[in-house]
């Protein structure tokens, strides 16, 4: 039925309080089975209604996905979600935020999950949206992190899963609403905090022990200031003696450098004149050696004179001698032109000769050439058809082959064909086995299926047993470890008063040292100064030592200090003795935690081995039934498994005596298919034969009657091939009793083509060679003329032999004549040069004299003398100064040091005291995180149980009842002043608590205004869902409530409801008359 005005307006009423949101629209792109829907919701109640697996789950995941970022798997979200074949896939769910305005926020598949406006975008990035959604949807009410955990237990239900929470036993269920209560993350922020407060401790046990040590490295700080002074003026004192020191060595200096300059001047003075006398001596060798090349010019040009003809007359005769060669060189070109022209007229004449012979040959070639020629064309002839009998016997070879081919297959195709019908028998005989041996194997499986099952249970039993042996086993421990534990908590008390024992008597003992020290210092002191050590600034006249008084003091102090030490080894030995019974604490707290969380995850052991033990016993029940035919041999309380084994045996042994029919079947098939194919094949071969047959008769006929000329001597009915055979044998014979004649003639084709070549390159006539005698006297007549050249030439060559002694003469001496003037000359300059020289060398002498007169070389050694001691002096305070410095340097660092230390003590000390603060406020957030916890819970369970209460009452339209919400998280009903707890309910009473406490966890804990109920009718009757659906109509609070179900009649009393189809494979929403 539909909803009447009056309930439709009763309906909004109770859902517009306290509005934040509501989902307007959800459109899905290519999600699961949805490739593009718009799903339009109202305010109010939204019905969804579908066949199973039409797609309604998938429009809850679908805004889990969106507005939640909560996905149904871990992994492979991409795959869960995209539709098979598609790339990519969205999710859009358009929402109406308190301010009245639409957003859109849109996560695909593969890409930036954002939210959108009429403005634009407002947040891309899921840290971003989450935190988008958070504080525009939710106002802050819940983290983004928590999303996901609020829409799988209280918005989205999954499917079955409404009372299955409440279903649970006391521990479970408490594990499970604490986590939905967030009261576990008090636990573990307890148990944490237990680790940073140990972490703490430990740190502030190391600063107390840097400190002692600090305290210990800082002691000397006051000697260090006081050596550090003293150091500081030993070096102001020598830096005054190293001014003074310098002023001096620089008046040294310039007096000196004065000295120095005088002295160098004089040097050089000295070393200018040395060089002048070395360059006088070395010009004299010069003017000697210039001399004397002089006088040699004078001597080669008084040659020159006496030589002078004779040069000139040899040189006339050189000037013949190359007019001569001129005529030489006209006359061996004549005569080579000779030896030519008469080479040239002897290969005339043998040309000439040579032409005559092979006119002759050419002549004789023709004539033979005209006698063979009929023989000729006979034996081509001949040749003709003996070509043409080889071209049949050919065809005739090819043909036999064929004939002989298609006899074979003729014999193959009939063995083909009663193999086939062989094969066809068998088929017939094999294929009720093939049955029987599938109907076997199908058997086969079922049982191993069943045995995988029996051995996966086995598994779990085995599994479960030796669990249940650890858990006894853990049990014990626990007892033993808790037993431990009271014997070590007085041995802890214990080591922590000795603990602070030693403390004090190290503080004790580090403050007896350091007075040790002090007293050493003060005998020391007073042992110099004779200082009063009572009396500050008083020295003691009438007392000669105070080494008594000092020893004394030590002794006592020594006493003291050995008394701490043995007191502080005897406390250590006692620690030592304790065992550490802090870390055997620690560790025995670990362990017990541990086997406490075993303990835990083990509790369900024994149930479940009998839940698996029971299971077993009805696999082997349904076996032995259903296989007792196979199990007549077996006992009946045999195992399972022997059940089994037995069974398989059989069936394989029955498999086996069948001999694998299937594969005979098989290989049947494969013969009758190869077969069938050949025998299509060979379908054509008698006719094949037949045809050939009449060919070979036609060509037999054919040949006898073209070449009955050479058949006289054989029979008519000879085959075919003995025809051919003797008429090519005749054919021959003819031809080799015509000799060959064509070979001849072609033979004396060669040789008259060979002459005639021979004939065409010879150019030469006889008018040629009478041309060629006449230029040969040419030639001889003018070579004539050169008969008296040789006599000539030996005259002119005589007398230049007679004149070459004197022309060679004359080419030696006429270089060195020429030079007179240039080593005169010479002879001049060197000795102007000397003459300069002598002149400076005076000059020098005078200027050297006069330096000496000013300059006393025993005063400028003393001044170097003071000065290079003055160096060393100088050199040897600074030296000084700078081990002094290097001394001050170290003691800086050190001071630099011990004051950093100091400052790292004070630095700690502070560092301590924070510590120590944070340590207590640690201890009051661990205190009030354990007390609170259960008070938060406590507070939440109160506040939603009322809410259920309220919810429920409205659900059964029936305010006589009551709900509670126990602290352990169990709901129990109170009617008429009788309590039920939840199991004691009624389904529908069941449902209905289960709904009103989730609605209540889910308008308190996250403020969400939309709520999701996936099948809340599940194994309900018709009276039950009738009654569910009544209670729907009462629930208020919640802006929308989606109600997913399968029944149709479920959802008729919703105004707004959805329906869902699967159309080939693909969902559709119809709605108002519209298919997406």
């Amino acid at each position: 039925m539909r909803l009447n005005a009056s309930t439709r307006d009763r309906q909004t009423c109770h859902l517009s309080g306290g509005v934040r949101m509501w989902i307007n629209s959800v459109e899905l792109k290519n999600i699961k089975s949805y490739k593009h829907a718009i799903i339009p919701f109202e305010r109010g109640i939204n019905g969804i209604s579908g066949e199973n697996g039409a797609g309604k789950t998938t429009i809850l995941e679908s805004v889990g996905f969106a507005l939640f970022n909560y996905s149904p798997v871990k992994q492979n979200v991409k795959r869960y979600f995209l539709r098979k074949g598609a790339k990519s896939g969205e999710v859009r769910v358009n929402v109406v935020a308190s301010d009245g305005l639409e957003y859109v926020v849109v996560k695909p598949i593969s890409g930036e999950y954002r939210v959108l406006s009429q403005i634009g975008q407002l947040a891309v990035g899921t840290s971003d949206v989450l935190d988008w959604i958070v504080e525009n949807l939710f106002d802050d009410k819940i983290r983004p992190q928590e999303l996901a955990s609020i829409f799988q237990n209280t918005v989205g239900v999954p499917q079955g899963t409404f009372t299955s929470a409440f279903r649970l036993t006391a521990a479970p269920r408490k594990k499970e609403f604490d986590r939905i209560l967030k009261v576990d993350e008090y636990r573990t922020a307890f148990d944490n905090l237990s680790d940073v407060a140990k972490i703490v401790k430990n740190e502030i046990d190391d600063l107390d022990k840097r400190h002692h040590e600090l305290k210990g490295s800082t002691a000397n700080y006051g000697e260090l200031k006081a050596r550090f002074g003293h150091e500081i003026g030993r070096v102001s004192k020598i830096q005054r003696e190293i001014d003074e020191l310098t002023k001096h060595l620089a008046q040294l200096g310039i007096k000196k450098d004065d000295l120095g300059k005088k002295k160098e001047s004089i040097d050089s003075i000295r070393l200018e004149i040395e060089k002048l006398e070395r360059d006088v001596k070395d010009l004299e060798k010069h003017l000697v050696t210039a001399k004397k090349q002089l006088e040699e010019a004078i001597a080669a040009e008084n040659v020159l004179e006496e030589t002078k003809e004779l040069k000139e007359e040899y040189l006339k005769s050189h000037n013949k001698l190359e007019g001569l060669e001129g005529e030489k060189k006209k006359r061996d070109r004549l005569n080579e032109q000779r030896l030519k022209q008469e080479g040239k007229i002897k290969q005339m004449e043998l040309e000439l000769e040579k032409k005559k012979t092979l006119s002759e040959e050419l002549e004789n070639h023709r004539k033979n050439l005209c006698e063979i020629e009929p023989l000729v064309k006979e034996q081509k002839e001949i040749e003709r058809e003996i070509k043409n009998v080889e071209e049949q016997m050919r065809k005739i070879d090819s043909l036999q082959s064929d004939i002989s081919d298609l006899k074979k297959k003729t014999v193959l195709f009939e063995t083909l064909s009663n193999d086939l019908r062989r094969l066809e028998e068998a088929r017939k005989e094999i294929e009720p086995l093939v049955k029987e041996q599938k109907e076997i194997e199908r058997e086969i499986k079922s049982v191993e299926e069943q045995m995988r099952e029996i051995e996966s249970l086995q598994s779990d039993i085995s599994d479960l047993k030796e669990k249940t042996v650890l858990f006894e086993t853990l049990s014990s421990d626990l007892r033993r470890l808790e037993e431990a534990r009271k014997e070590i908590e007085p041995l802890v008390k214990g080591a922590e008063e000795l603990g602070r024992q030693k403390q004090m008597v190290a503080v004790k003992k580090s403050g007896t040292q350091e007075r040790i020290k002090g007293i050493r210092k003060n005998k020391k002191e007073t042992g110099e100064t004779n200082q009063c050590p009572i009396l500050e600034g008083v020295k003691c006249a009438a007392v000669t030592s105070f080494s008594d008084y000092f020893e004394e003091k030590l002794n006592v102090s020594q006493e003291e200090l050995n008394r701490l030490k043995n007191e502080l080894a005897g406390i250590e030995n006692e620690l030592k003795g304790l065992n550490d019974p802090e870390k055997r604490m620690n560790k025995n707290s670990s362990d017990i935690s541990r086997i406490t969380g075993q303990l835990s995850l083990l509790s369900d052991v024994k149930a479940m081995l009998q839940e698996r033990d029971a299971k077993m016993k009805d696999h082997d029940s349904i076996f032995s039934q259903k296989y007792s035919s196979y199990l007549t041999d077996v006992p009946e309380d045999a195992s399972l498994s022997v059940k089994i084994g037995k069974t398989m045996a059989i069936m394989e042994e029955r498999v086996h005596g069948l001999n694998d029919p299937e594969k005979r079947m098989n290989e049947n098939s494969s013969e009758v298919s190869r077969i069938t194919g050949q025998l299509s094949l060979l379908s054509d071969v008698k006719a094949g034969l037949q045809e050939r047959d009449a060919k070979m008769k036609d060509h037999d006929s054919i040949f006898s009657q073209k070449y009955s000329s050479y058949l006289t001597d054989v029979h008519e009915d000879a085959p075919l091939s003995v025809k051919i055979g003797k008429t090519m044998e005749v054919m021959e014979k003819q031809v080799q009793g015509l000799n060959d004649p064509d070979r001849q003639a072609s033979k004396i084709d060669a040789l008259m083509g060979a002459a005639k070549l021979e004939l065409s390159r010879i150019k030469t006539e006889e008018g040629d060679l009478e041309r060629e005698n006449s230029a040969l006297f040419d030639l001889k007549l003018g070579l004539s003329e050169f008969s008296d050249l040789d006599s000539r030439e030996a005259e002119i060559r005589q007398t230049m032999s007679d004149c070459e002694p004197h022309y060679l003469k004359y080419l030696r001496n006429e270089k060195n004549a020429g030079k007179v003037a240039l080593h005169r000359g010479r002879c001049d300059g060197v000795n102007s040069e000397i003459s300069e020289k002598l002149k400076e060398n005076d000059r020098l002498h005078k200027a050297l004299t006069e330096q000496m007169s000013t300059f006393d070389d025993g005063v400028y050694e003393l001044v170097k003398t003071k000065h290079e001691a003055g160096k060393i002096e100088l050199g040897s305070k600074k030296a000084k100064h700078g081990e002094i410095s290097g001394n001050l340097e170290g003691l800086t660092k050190d001071l630099e040091i011990v004051e950093s230390l100091i400052m790292e003590k004070d630095k700690l000390r502070r560092e301590c005291e924070s510590k120590n603060e944070f340590l207590s406020y640690i201890e009051f957030i661990r205190s009030t995180l354990r007390d609170s916890a259960q008070l938060i819970a406590g507070k939440l369970i109160k506040n939603i149980g009322e809410e259920a209460n309220r919810t429920y009452c409205e659900i059964i339209n029936d305010y006589t009842q009551e709900l509670r919400w126990t602290h352990d998280y169990a709901i129990i009903v109170t009617e008429h002043g009788e309590e039920k707890e939840f199991n004691q309910l009624s389904g529908g009473e069941q449902m209905g608590a289960s709904l009103a406490v989730r609605f209540a966890l889910l308008k308190i804990l996250s403020g969400c205004d939309a709520v999701f109920l996936d099948e809340p009718t599940q194994n309900m009757d018709e009276t039950r869902r009738e009654r569910l659906s009544e209670q729907i109509l009462n629930i208020s609070g919640f802006k929308q409530i989606f109600v997913i179900s399968h029944d149709d009649t479920f959802n008729e009393k919703y105004e707004n409801v959805i329906r869902v189809e699967k159309i080939d494979g693909e969902s559709r929403v119809v709605g108002g008359g519209v298919v997406s």
